[in-house]
C-alpha cells in the first residue's frame, strides 16, 4: 500500500469514500490507506484488524469507556504467527511494527468483532550507531572509514532524507 499509494495528511477514522475509489486516486487519509491494509492483508489469510486512536494532538483516549469521538486516526493491528504487530500505511519509510511518532499515544480500540479490546501503542527502539575506523599519519592526517547503522525512527527520516535528496538531484539534472 505505502509503495502505490500515498497519505493526504489528513488523519481521519472513517473512510470519505468508497475504498475502490481510493485505490483508482493513490491518495488517502489515515483510515482509507488503513482500512485498503486491513483488507489486503485479510483477504491474503493474514488476520488484521483496525485499531483506533487518538494522534498525540487530538489528546489522551479515556479507557473506561471507548467513546468514539475521543479517536481521530486508525492503524492497523496484525497477527503473524504468535506475534502481534501494528501497521502504518501512512509513512512508506517506517517497517512493520512502527507507527507514526504522532500516533505513540498509549493505547487504542482494536475493532474485533469477536473480541473487542485496548491494545497498547508502544515505540520501539530507535538508534543510531557510528563505527570509525581511523588512522593517524606521522604528518598528523587522520585517514579512514566511518559506518552508521539505524533503526526505527532513525532510519525511517534517513530514509526519506535520501528521497527528498534524490528527488532533488533529479530535479537538478532537468
Amino acid at each position: 500500500v505505502t509503495h502505490h499509494m500515498a497519505w493526504n495528511g489528513y488523519h481521519r477514522f472513517l473512510v470519505d469514500e468508497p475504498l475502490d475509489k481510493v485505490f483508482v486516486r493513490k491518495l488517502g487519509s489515515s483510515a482509507e490507506l488503513n482500512l485498503l491494509l486491513c483488507g489486503l492483508l485479510n483477504a491474503n489469510n493474514i488476520t488484521a484488524h483496525p485499531m483506533l486512536l487518538s494522534t498525540r494532538e487530538h489528546g489522551q483516549v479515556f479507557q473506561d469507556y471507548p467513546i468514539i469521538d475521543q479517536f481521530n486516526s486508525v492503524i492497523v493491528q496484525a497477527q503473524i504467527g504468535d506475534k502481534t504487530i501494528l501497521l502504518d500505511a501512512t509513512h512508506p519509510y517506517l517497517a512493520p511494527g512502527w507507527v507514526r511518532e504522532d500516533a505513540l499515544n498509549g493505547s487504542g480500540w482494536v475493532v474485533d468483532p469477536k473480541n473487542p479490546r485496548w491494545g497498547d501503542i508502544l515505540p520501539g527502539k530507535s538508534s543510531s550507531t557510528y563505527s570509525f575506523n581511523l588512522k593517524l599519519d606521522e604528518t598528523g592526517q587522520l585517514d579512514g572509514k566511518m559506518s552508521r547503522a539505524q533503526d526505527g525512527y532513525e532510519a525511517a527520516k534517513s530514509r526519506e532524507k535520501l528521497k527528498d535528496e534524490k528527488a532533488q538531484n533529479t530535479k537538478d539534472k532537468k
